[in-house]
């Protein structure tokens, strides 16, 4: 448990605790040959305007430890007993997403194999099924699997883009809305609704890039005296190249997703960090934020098709898609 120093807008101060393998504040000052001025760090970015809803648009790179893009180049190194113990590191509803890609049979996404609904940032890898239930998910999985491998059917064709979110509704267990691009086949182009301050336009377009942004505006905040402060003074996302902040006093104003990173990140080398907020941080919790990724789920990933994909569908629509409404900027 370590310690951090509040400060509010008032000037109250406070203590809270804050878990964390390192500490968050040093407790007490340590003794540096370094200048104890002190330094300011803002944390705090205006949010634009105006919001797009793009669609989701199939990936053209890759990282070199990522499988390929294209899922008929995905080949299979493993044997049967190390394809029959994968499943076991599964998340269900991406195997059910698979399973009904490669059987094109809908039993896989009516009762009773309907997940329940993924809540917050929960994987939600089990979907209350029961231990026979999930079984039976498993065994299917390995046996389209292991016919794929041997050649006995197809690498399935991509899902159309229109039945997506019907997919995502099942596997998700809640309404993932059609208000997506639509993609052309015949024209290989996307058509588009882009909305911007209460207006509304239609694009067409062969590739969408969203650079609507969200962090890209630094608010530099106006206060009493920050014309007489005599150390350095910076936004977090203009941090100085030449910055040494070992033995520094520093005050960091705000407490958003940056701040939360950045002084655990810099309490080990400052002489102290004090954190000033308007309100304090909600944070939700991320059972998976920590966890390694197992050898069955990884095997997965990387050896079946369409496993990874569905998975990164899935993420797209509980870390991005889902929480657009909250972006919006609040009119008063």
């Amino acid at each position: 448990m370590a310690y951090t120093e509040r400060v509010s807008p008032t000037g109250a101060r406070s203590a809270s605790p804050h878990r964390s393998s390192r500490p968050v504040v040093t407790a007490q000052p340590a003794t540096s040959k370094h200048s104890p001025h002190p330094i300011l760090i803002y944390d705090k970015f205006d949010r634009p305007h105006g919001t797009a809803r793009i669609g989701l648009v199939p990936a053209t790179g890759r990282r070199s430890h990522e499988p390929p893009v294209d899922q008929a180049a995905i080949t299979v190194t493993a044997d049967d007993d190390e394809l029959r113990e994968a499943p076991r590191d599964a998340n269900i509803p991406t195997l059910l997403l698979m399973l009904h890609q490669f059987s094109r049979d809908d039993r896989w996404l009516t009762e009773p194999f309907v997940p329940s609904r993924t809540v917050a940032m929960n994987n939600n890898d089990t979907v209350g099924f029961s231990d026979g239930l999930q079984q039976t998910v498993r065994e299917a999985a390995f046996d389209f699997v292991t016919r794929w491998r041997d050649g006995q059917i197809d690498t399935p064709q991509p899902p159309r883009p229109e039945d997506i979110p019907a997919q995502l509704s099942v596997a998700l267990g809640e309404r993932v809305p059609e208000e997506y691009g639509v993609w052309d086949e015949d024209e290989q182009s996307w058509t588009v609704t882009l909305s911007h301050a209460g207006t509304a336009e239609t694009v067409v377009a062969t590739s969408i890039i969203s650079c609507v942004g969200v962090l890209n505006r630094p608010a530099i905040l106006a206060f009493e005296g920050a014309d007489k402060f005599s150390g350095t003074m910076f936004h977090s996302s203009r941090w100085p190249q030449d910055l040494d902040i070992e033995g520094k006093r520093v005050a960091v104003i705000g407490i958003g997703a940056t701040a939360m990173q950045l002084f655990p990140a810099i309490a080990d080398e400052a002489q102290k960090v004090t954190v000033i907020q308007r309100s304090a941080q909600w944070v939700a919790p991320n059972a998976n934020y920590l966890r390694s990724v197992p050898e069955g789920a990884r095997l997965l990933i990387e050896q079946v098709p369409y496993y990874a994909a569905f998975y990164r569908l899935r993420l797209i629509w509980m870390f991005q898609d889902k929480l657009l409404a909250t972006l919006h900027r609040d009119p008063e």
